[in-house]
């Protein structure tokens, strides 16, 4: 459970930009602009990547600090510092991950949405 507090808090952060970036991206591919679409997905990789590297720095600094405040058993505070660099490197890879499958959703809801219209005859 103390683990998986510290992992919805990144989650949260890559998911806010992956969203950012499906509607964003969705955006300009559905006025057309593939140029623009693609600066935008390449922004939004770049950012969250960014981000995820100062989260996960800010994070392994307060290593040594970080599981005093979130228990007080020293068993379970030396378990945490094991596995604090295994929780960083999740990080990185699934807010990549995260944001990645968020720009592959942005093409297929503009797929979708022209599927609609041609079905509905529009």
């Amino acid at each position: 459970a103390i683990l998986g507090f510290v992992w919805d808090v990144f989650e949260s952060t890559t998911e806010a930009i992956g969203d950012a970036a499906e509607i964003r991206t969705a955006y300009q591919l559905g006025k057309g602009r593939h140029k623009l679409a693609k600066l935008s997905a390449y922004k939004s990789v770049m950012i969250a990547a960014l981000l995820a590297f100062s989260v996960t720095g800010v994070f392994l600094s307060l290593t040594p600090r970080l599981p005093a405040w979130l228990t007080h058993d020293e068993t379970i505070q030396g378990m945490l510092v094991e596995l604090f660099p295994l929780i960083a490197l999740g990080n990185v890879t699934m807010n990549m991950g995260m944001v990645g499958w968020a720009l592959v959703g942005a093409q297929v809801i503009r797929m979708n949405y022209y599927s609609f219209l041609s079905q509905s005859g529009v």
